[in-house]
């Protein structure tokens, strides 16, 4: 529902943009750019192999504690019958916490890599975004869409975010 709500507020910021700038002021002007070419910067293709990098080292470190807890466990399994139940208890014990271990090492992984990911791919984004303004004020471009639509520069004369916090009370 969330995104169905952002879709809508982005068209509806678009479409009155785009009747303020053709009634009120006729000369801006609205462009967009095709950003389908960002994965062929080099900066991408670094960030991608610096991931895969920092990937592999992680996994690394996994696949040894699956291998420990493998080893643990196929051990247990065969000298199961040498413990008393107190010790095979314990035994089990230990062995379910390796596996929980892995679980959450495996959880962090996940969240390192995307944090990882957010953090690289900001610094070209940013670059992108600092190079699409630029061309937008030396162009006169009051507006640049990709070609999803979403904003990519925006004039900000045209931001009208004040007025709609004051007309909903805010």
């Amino acid at each position: 529902m969330k995104f169905y709500s952002k879709i809508i507020i982005a068209v509806l910021f678009i479409s009155t943009l785009y009747s303020f700038n053709a009634s009120i002021v006729p000369d801006s002007k609205v462009g967009y750019m095709d950003l389908s070419f960002f994965e062929d910067l080099p900066e991408y293709k670094s960030v991608n192999a610096e991931i895969e990098r920092f990937g592999k080292k992680e996994t690394l470190k996994l696949e040894n504690k699956m291998n420990e807890y493998l080893v643990f466990k196929e051990k247990l399994e065969r000298t199961e019958g040498e413990y008393t139940a107190t010790e095979l208890g314990v035994k089990f014990a230990a062995l379910e916490a390796m596996g929980n271990d892995i679980m959450e090492k495996e959880t962090e992984f996940q969240a390192l890599i995307i944090a990882k990911e957010e953090t690289l791919l900001q610094r070209i984004l940013n670059r992108v975004a600092a190079e699409a303004e630029s061309i937008a004020d030396e162009k006169g471009y009051t507006l640049l869409l990709d070609l999803e639509g979403n904003v990519l520069y925006g004039h900000k004369d045209h931001d009208l975010t004040t007025a709609l916090k004051i007309k909903l009370g805010m």
